[in-house]
């Protein structure tokens, strides 16, 4: 939590003393030992440093209190809210038939396998596809490579 705002004062004031006698100590032992060429360009380096950490402790500051400012209803209403992903009931459903006749010959043969002859006819292949072979010594049906296989030359016909 932050200390209340009277108690940053003294900090602050301290801290910009310390660096303004640092910086001028330093700034002093320079220009006492250079040239008369250089001497103005020592004064301006050390006014641009003490220029430049004031900037960025201004600039943390305000960026601070704007970050921590409760967002107005504007710019609530300028956030797009994402919408919750929906996944269509009919591919779950294909998902899971696709699941099943993997496991199953029977459910295989009488419901999935008609209805993929049914959608290769309707896309113009009036040849009976071959039934791909069974998994598991033809105790399922027939492996997701092959299911997989069969539909790709279903799409390619199509």
């Amino acid at each position: 939590m932050p200390r209340p705002r009277e108690r940053r004062w003294p900090g602050l004031v301290a801290g910009y003393v310390s660096l303004l006698l640092v910086l001028a100590a330093v700034t002093t032992v320079l220009y006492l030992s250079i040239t008369d060429v250089y001497k103005a360009m020592v004064i301006r380096v050390a006014v641009v440093v003490l220029t430049g950490v004031v900037l960025i402790h201004i600039h943390s500051r305000l960026r601070q209190r704007l970050d921590s400012a409760p967002t107005s209803e504007f710019e609530q209403a300028l956030r797009i809210e994402p919408s919750p992903l929906r996944v269509d009931p009919l591919l779950l459903k294909l998902i899971d038939e696709l699941r099943f006749s993997v496991g199953s010959r029977r459910y295989f043969q009488n419901a999935l396998w008609p209805r993929l002859v049914r959608l290769a006819r309707r896309n113009g292949e009036p040849a009976m596809l071959e039934e791909p072979p069974a998994a598991w010594f033809g105790r399922g049906g027939p492996s997701s490579r092959a299911l997989a296989e069969l539909i790709e030359r279903l799409e390619e016909q199509s």
